[in-house]
C-alpha cells in the first residue's frame, strides 16, 4: 500500500481505526472510527474509565490486535500489510511495551529480564546487548539488583525494570498501559517522571493510558476514550 504524505510525516497514523469482536451475546464495539496523529518525540495521554477501549486501541497501534477496519502506519510501515513473522520483527525494533503489570519472567534475574527482548530480535552480540542492559538498570535507578530475582523488589522496582527491558531495542515508541496503577503516590511520580525525562532526554515518543489526570495532564496532547471513541480534551479544564 502506498503510503500517504501525512501518515509518512508523523510516527503514529491510525485512520478509522475499529476493533469489533463477536461474542455470545452479540458484537462489542471496543474501538470506534478512531483517528490519531502522533508526531516523532511527542508524550500522548490516554484517559477514560474501565472498558472504554484503551488497552484495545494501545494493542491496534502496537499491531498485537487486527484491526476489524481501517489503517494504522508506525513509521510510514502499513501494519496491516505485513505477515506474522515480519510484523513481530518490526515490533521488536520500532516499539517498546510497558503493560499494566511488570509482567517479569519470574524465574529469571533483572539483568535477563532486561536483556530477553534483544536476545530475541538477535540483532546484536552478546556482548553489546549485555552493556546496554547493564547501562539502562543503571539509567532507571537499579543498580545492584542486575542478579535479583523479581520476588525480590519491591513493586516500584519491578516496574522500573520493566522499563529498562522496554527500552533494550532502542524503541521509536513506547506503548504504557497503565504503568503505575497499582503503585503508591510517590512511587507513581517517580516512574512517570522517568517517562518524561526519557522523552525528553532521547526522544522517544510515549502512549500513555494512566487513571491518573494530574499526570496525564503533563503530556502534549491529552485524549479521552468513552465507548470506543476518542476525543483531544483541553488539559487547561482538568
Amino acid at each position: 500500500m502506498k503510503v500517504s504524505d501525512s501518515a509518512a510525516k508523523t510516527l503514529v497514523w491510525a485512520e478509522n481505526l475499529s476493533k469489533v469482536y463477536e461474542t455470545p451475546f452479540g458484537k462489542i464495539e471496543a474501538v470506534k472510527k478512531v483517528n490519531l496523529e502522533v508526531k516523532k518525540g511527542e508524550f500522548v495521554s490516554i484517559i477514560g474509565p474501565t472498558g472504554s477501549g484503551k488497552t484495545t486501541l494501545l494493542n491496534l497501534i502496537g499491531g498485537l490486535t487486527v484491526p476489524t477496519e481501517g489503517l494504522i502506519f508506525i513509521d510510514g510501515c502499513y501494519l496491516g500489510g505485513l505477515g506474522d513473522e515480519e510484523i513481530s520483527r518490526f515490533r521488536g525494533e520500532k516499539i517498546g511495551f510497558i503493560f499494566q503489570f511488570a509482567s517479569l519472567i519470574p524465574s529469571l534475574t533483572v539483568l535477563e529480564n532486561v536483556c530477553l527482548p534483544s536476545f530475541l530480535l538477535r540483532k546484536r552480540s552478546k556482548e553489546a546487548i549485555l552493556t546496554r542492559a547493564k547501562m539502562l538498570i543503571e539509567r532507571v535507578g537499579l543498580s545492584g539488583n542486575e542478579a535479583s530475582l523479581p520476588f525480590c523488589l519491591s513493586g516500584g522496582e519491578q516496574r522500573l525494570a520493566a522499563i529498562a527491558r522496554s527500552l533494550i531495542n532502542q524503541p521509536e515508541l513506547i506503548l504504557a498501559d497503565e504503568p503505575t496503577g497499582d503503585l503508591d503516590e510517590e512511587t507513581e511520580v517517580k516512574v512517570i517522571d522517568l517517562l518524561h525525562q526519557l522523552n525528553y532526554e532521547e526522544k522517544i515518543t510515549f502512549i500513555l493510558v494512566t487513571h491518573n489526570l494530574k499526570l496525564a495532564a503533563r503530556g502534549n496532547h491529552l485524549f479521552e476514550m468513552r465507548e470506543g471513541k476518542l476525543t483531544e480534551r483541553d488539559k487547561g479544564n482538568l
